[in-house]
């Protein structure tokens, strides 16, 4: 890829260090030994060396109901540096933030140039102002600032590069960019259940490209991504029946639950309040369900009905459903254990996609409101800055974390009072 590095330096140099401002204090954070980081990151393979053994037991085994044995690399090597020093491992966090800060500005550059012709604003500009809001987004500290949510870190990067990957595979028509989208769809589930979406997304950018469905050369190239995400979706299933129960809840419940996290993604994207590291679901999968979780399904269907209507506009469509394909497998519609109801890693590639759609809605109003738009960007970012920086200092280690979401529980509770 000659172009891969192509992002103007004052911008690399503007996104890396905008990215450090708001993360500077996760570099003084410990693991949070009450919170999976003592089960993920501190365990016998992450101490295991770099012999045959361990690395064979890292590959074919499952290990606590998960299986990322590329996180676990990521650990070992880590640990290889200065053993189970917290300083290394977050600023390896950081870097991993970093690195897909940049990628999400070339990830964009390349999609919307797929249609440059029909992009009525500036491609590199929008690039820009989508990453540099996504480097700043307080719900992304949860995926940088603990340890054990590295992994969402590290599957985005090798999807977000399979996707490029890819982009320069149907516009090129060389082997080799087609094996590499193959290979990073890989390292990506190697790092991240999550990643199984990947196929699909890929047939959405085929459609937003133009290419017809119709040919058989689309239907076959599709072949292997869908037989590698069924082999995927059969090992996640496998770790889900090793450890604990699957999601008891009935279908019905799961369809509310459903709308309420699309809601809650949404909402959370636009306007961060509240965060938190549990979100528990509202009900035991026993009890009655809350009449106001019915009208979230009724909003998600409002919402599909208007896209459906807007269905030329394909910048529209194509980040819409970006932001519902990332999330299929994590708002509760397949029956997974699961311990919250939503939760803000599993947003990490979507978020993007909201984000970009406010960009595209201010650009829809620029030309007559171009000094109000500054100063709500202006003030935006500086809210989401700010955030991120504080909540990052929430997740110093265990006790913090707990005090801060009691802080909120008591808030939330005064307040319904």
């Amino acid at each position: 890829m000659k172009n891969i590095l192509v992002i103007p330096r004052y911008q690399i140099v503007i996104l890396i260090l905008i990215t450090c401002a708001v993360y500077v204090p996760v570099i003084g954070n410990n693991f949070l030994y009450t919170w999976d980081d003592q089960i993920m990151i501190i365990n016998s393979r992450t101490s295991g060396d770099w012999n045959f053994s361990n690395l064979k037991d890292i590959f074919s085994s499952f290990h606590a109901g998960q299986y990322s044995p590329l996180f676990q690399m990521n650990s070992l090597l880590l640990y290889s540096i200065d053993k189970y020093n917290p300083v290394i491992f977050h600023l390896a966090s950081v870097l991993w933030q970093i690195a897909n800060v940049l990628i999400i500005w070339l990830f964009i550059k390349k999609i919307l140039q797929l249609r440059k012709d029909d992009i009525p604003f500036s491609i590199p500009t929008m690039a820009f102002l989508t990453a540099f809001l996504f480097a700043i987004h307080p719900l992304n500290v949860e995926a940088v600032a603990w340890l054990s949510g590295i992994k969402a870190l590290i599957y985005a990067f090798f999807f977000l590069l399979g996707l490029i990957a890819y982009i320069y595979y149907i516009t090129t028509y060389k082997v080799s960019y087609f094996v590499g989208a193959i290979g990073c769809f890989l390292l990506s589930f190697l790092g991240k259940e999550q990643a199984v979406t990947f196929p699909l997304v890929i047939v959405l950018i085929d459609w937003f490209a133009g290419r017809s469905f119709r040919d058989k050369t689309v239907i076959t190239e599709k072949i292997v991504f869908f037989s590698m995400a069924s082999l995927f979706g059969v090992i996640t299933i496998l770790t889900q029946g090793i450890e604990g129960d699957p999601n008891p809840y009935k279908l019905f419940h799961r369809i509310a639950f459903a709308g309420y996290a699309l809601f809650e993604y949404v909402t959370k994207s636009i306007l961060p309040v509240k965060l938190n590291f549990l979100y528990p679901f509202p009900i035991l999968p026993d009890e009655k369900l809350p009449l106001h979780f019915l009208i979230y399904p009724v909003l998600v269907s409002a919402v599909g009905i208007w896209i459906y209507f807007n269905r030329k506009n394909r910048l529209l469509v194509f980040w819409t459903l970006f932001f519902v394909i990332n999330l299929l497998f994590s708002i509760n519609l397949i029956s997974m254990a699961r311990h919250a109801i939503v939760a803000d890693r599993y947003l990490y590639i979507s978020i993007m996609a909201i984000l970009f759609l406010m960009l595209y809605a201010a650009k829809m109003f620029w030309d007559k409101h171009k000094r109000l738009i500054v100063l709500l960007f202006s003030v935006y970012s500086l809210y989401l800055g700010t955030y991120t920086f504080r909540y990052t200092k929430q997740w110093k280690d265990s006790d913090t974390i707990r005090e801060y979401a009691r802080e909120m529980l008591n808030k939330e509770n005064n307040n319904q009072k």
